[in-house]
């Protein structure tokens, strides 16, 4: 399972929580260089933050696509603070 986020205490937590169940993660804090290798790593699911700096939010997940069609997705976020709507 590739792993990929910029804030480093989510993507450890997250890796952490999938090894706890034997789970086999790649992470990075940046998806370029997630990129370089990618085509040769079978992963299962990528989990991605959206809102990641550089080849963030859809872009690192179009090139993910380019080089496998059927990769499943899971997108999360912790920065919406800086998007959110005050009322």
């Amino acid at each position: 399972m590739l792993v990929l986020d910029d804030d480093s205490p989510i993507h450890s937590f997250i890796s952490a929580v999938l090894k706890k169940y034997n789970v086999t993660v790649i992470s990075s804090d940046f998806i370029g260089n997630a990129l370089i290798g990618f085509s040769n790593v079978e992963y299962e699911l990528v989990i991605t933050d959206l809102f990641m700096s550089g080849m963030g939010r859809t872009e690192g997940m179009i090139q993910i696509r380019k080089e496998n069609s059927k990769m499943p997705f899971i997108a999360i976020s912790t920065g919406l603070q800086k998007y959110a709507v005050r009322f």
